[in-house]
């Protein structure tokens, strides 16, 4: 029984709701997901979208991680991350906005 699914490593956040969703049913017939079990899904702050996050959010995603190192374009520049300080805060917004109350920034 899985009580924790961790989609990270690149950009998941790539793969639709429904790809998602379809990895959550195979692990929950074939191993079994315990009730209340954290489902974790990577995100770029670049690509943040509120529908996006929703539809993760309804594919049984209930925690974001949120690659956000900063709300300083300076460090952002110099930690050579590609997205920059408002679009780290319309990551937070859009999170919040699609249900998720956990989440994380790193």
């Amino acid at each position: 029984m899985l009580c924790s699914v961790f989609f990270g490593g690149g950009t998941p956040s790539l793969f639709s709701a429904q790809s998602i969703a379809a990895v959550l049913e195979s692990a929950h017939t074939l191993i079994g997901l315990a009730d209340g079990a954290e489902v974790t899904l990577e995100a770029n702050p670049g690509s943040a979208d509120a529908a996006r996050f929703a539809a993760y959010r309804s594919a049984g995603v209930n925690r974001l991680s949120l690659g956000l190192q900063s709300f300083s374009d300076p460090q952002l520049k110099a930690l050579g991350r590609i997205h920059n300080a408002d679009q780290s805060r319309g990551a937070v917004i859009a999170a919040r906005d699609a249900g998720f109350e956990k989440s994380t920034s790193t």
